[in-house]
């Protein structure tokens, strides 16, 4: 930005022409915080994008990193119930489920019932 005009300098890019003109439209804001914001949000997409692309080049879905990284979080002995990961992940049981099939043919997880009851079943990181 120019230094006293609040225009966009010459060499500026997208944030600094959103920054001014959002500067004129609202003046309770913020330009510096405004610009760090979005510039951080764009940041944020670009990471988000290449952890994606990460993952896909390993062969995992970045549902499935959710979904092992929350029985990740869980710690010792890293399980959980299905009801708990769905709770957890923002899933329905239904949708879970689904999810859970291609990670335990991978060997990622597995589904076993518990000992005390054999109603209950236990998802485990392998």
């Amino acid at each position: 930005m120019g230094e006293h005009t609040g225009e966009p300098s010459s060499t500026g890019d997208s944030v600094d022409r959103h920054v001014a003109l959002w500067s004129k439209e609202l003046d309770w804001m913020d330009p510096v915080k405004e610009a760090i914001f979005v510039r951080l949000a764009i940041l944020a997409r670009h990471a988000a994008q290449a952890r994606r692309d990460t993952l896909d080049s390993d062969g995992l879905r970045h549902w499935q990193f959710k979904v092992l990284l929350t029985l990740r979080r869980a710690g010792p002995p890293y399980t959980a119930s299905p009801s708990d990961l769905a709770d957890r992940l923002g899933l329905t049981r239904g949708a879970l489920s689904a999810r859970l099939a291609p990670l335990e043919d991978a060997g990622l997880i597995t589904r076993t019932h518990r000992a005390a009851d054999r109603r209950r079943v236990e998802v485990r990181l392998t």
